[in-house]
């Protein structure tokens, strides 16, 4: 990932490093934000952009919002990410790291106003990100896990500071326009959170209008009257559609119900695309885009004790077979923890399909013959639950007998017993979004949606962390591969297949990027010529 900022940097001696995932933050914090023009262009013929998605919003809340796309219009953010991966300003002007890379500070814009014209103060942007940093949510695990505290060091400086050294990418990743963490709510939503579970009230560009708004059926978002950049906006309206079905949803995109639609099945992308329809592939994903994991829940005892066994099953998925039947070769083949266009992606496929080499584990490990296994699969991490069958299938060519158990919780509620439940045996899950650092401090270390029962990492994932987010900023993502190589190694998970967020959009919008390096694609962006016009 690219800055547009210059950092302050240094290349701190190496130490050894607990990674721990509690949580404490205190202090107060000034915020206000920096964004570039975009000039107005031609919108769509009743001014609106119409979203379809696949997932109604639950509350609006950030902090319990089942798709960061109903808040991003609505919520300012202090970093801005460009669909190229770019880091540039948006409630930030800009940003020095610590030299140990223990902290950031953030230098902020003074003229950013909340949608109840409230201004975005030090007081302001503290009470919120401490209260995400307080609230027990399964997002804490994803953003949280390695905030110390946040402070306003001055009028216009805050300063985040971490519990140890952590990446520069990923401390950026953090205070981008899909971190729940981010999206800074006003005062009186802070103080009272009930008030934002059906509205919004953010500094972004848009608020939604409960008026307008049916719930379950389609959400209206208006211009919020204070926006810093209201010359930016290249729509009167954007509109939020759910569709619990996902052929509805293609169905909507192709007679021109909605603009855009995002996380199409890829049957459903490939008809479209077919239809005439622009396609942006986002290469992270979230919810059932991403890397597509069979995890291990419980490594304790039985046959997935074994890391032998483990990898004989990451050897025994046929990916290109995956791909070109369940994703209409829109997905990536790949056996690796972390996908293309993060820091610590290695480009090595470290079990690719070999049947013999997985039957000489298992039998090296002591089940020649199989044994029986019990794997979930989450409707919201596997929609029509066709990649869990599929692994079925692949798993008989090993003796394996799997049963597969379909769950329908939504996100939140899936996460909170993956979370606080244990988990499952084995089950199917999506890590969307997330670059090595965040993965293993998130998803891995203590409780968390790959590490369930909270086992200790190997000593060769904490050494690895530890050289990489020890050393100078240009050589930590050189690094941070081999924290993905030793990931890959104890197989705690099983990479099935990196699932692009595969979105269609009507031929006559412009400015649509191929691919985005963002979980989201993000339609309205503070930066001069990025935003979306048209129908």
């Amino acid at each position: 990932m690219k800055s547009l900022q210059h950092a302050r940097q240094s290349g701190p001696s190496r130490r050894g490093i607990r990674w721990t995932t509690a949580v404490l933050a205190s202090a107060s914090l000034m915020l206000a934000g920096c964004a570039a023009d975009t000039g107005p262009s031609e919108s769509s013929t009743d001014g609106a952009l119409i979203v379809g998605v696949t997932q109604d919003v639950g509350k609006f809340d950030p902090i319990y919002s089942n798709l960061p796309t109903y808040n991003q219009f609505a919520y300012a953010t202090p970093v801005y990410q460009t669909a190229g991966g770019e880091y540039g300003p948006y409630l930030a002007s800009s940003w020095e790291f610590a030299p140990d890379n223990t902290s950031i500070a953030l230098t902020l814009r003074s003229d950013a106003k909340f949608s109840d014209g409230t201004e975005v103060d030090a007081d302001a942007v503290a009470n919120s990100m401490v209260r995400f940093l307080t609230t027990m949510s399964p997002k804490l695990q994803q953003y949280g896990t390695q905030i110390a505290g946040v402070t306003a060091t001055a009028d216009d400086t805050v300063e985040i500071a971490f519990k140890n050294p952590v990446p520069q990418s990923y401390a950026l990743s953090l205070l981008n326009q899909d971190s729940a963490f981010a999206m800074i709510t006003a005062p009186a939503a802070t103080a009272d959170p009930e008030s934002i579970e059906a509205t919004t009230n953010g500094a972004g560009p848009y608020q939604l209008d409960p008026e307008k708004s049916t719930s379950g059926t389609e959400y209206t978002y208006v211009p919020n009257p204070h926006y810093f950049a209201p010359e930016t906006l290249t729509y009167d309206t954007v509109v939020i559609k759910p569709f619990s079905d996902p052929s509805a949803l293609g169905s909507a995109l192709t007679s021109g119900q909605v603009t855009y639609a995002v996380s199409l099945l890829a049957p459903l992308a490939g008809q479209a695309e077919s239809a005439g329809m622009q396609m942006s592939k986002g290469a992270l994903g979230i919810g059932e885009s991403g890397t597509a994991m069979l995890v291990f829940g419980d490594r304790t005892e039985g046959p997935l004790a074994d890391v032998r066994v483990r990898q004989a099953i990451a050897h025994a998925i046929p990916r290109d077979d995956l791909n070109s039947s369940l994703y209409a070769g829109f997905a990536t083949p790949t056996s690796s923890a972390t996908p293309a266009g993060l820091p610590g992606h290695t480009g090595e496929d470290p079990y690719a399909y070999d049947l013999d080499r997985a039957k000489q584990l298992l039998s090296e490990a002591g089940f020649p013959n199989g044994f029986d296994l019990v794997v979930t699969s989450p409707s919201a991490m596997d929609p029509g639950n066709l990649l869990g069958q599929a692994v079925q299938g692949a798993l008989q060519a090993l003796g394996i007998n799997v049963t597969l158990e379909r769950n329908d919780d939504p996100f939140t509620a899936l996460m909170g017993k993956i979370l606080t439940d244990g988990g499952f045996p084995a089950y199917i899950y999506n890590a969307g979004g997330a670059n090595v650092f965040g993965h293993v401090t998130g998803s891995m270390s203590g409780v968390g949606p790959i590490n369930p029962n909270g086992e200790p990492l190997p000593m060769s994932v904490t050494d690895a962390l530890t050289a990489a987010v020890t050393a100078p900023a240009d050589e930590q993502d050189e690094l941070l591969v081999k924290v993905t190589e030793a990931i890959d190694e104890i197989q705690w998970s099983v990479t099935l297949i990196s699932v692009p967020r595969l979105t269609a959009v009507q031929p006559g919008v412009k400015s649509v990027p191929a691919s985005y390096l963002t979980p989201e694609p993000n339609p309205i962006s503070p930066n001069k010529g990025e935003s979306w016009s048209g129908n």
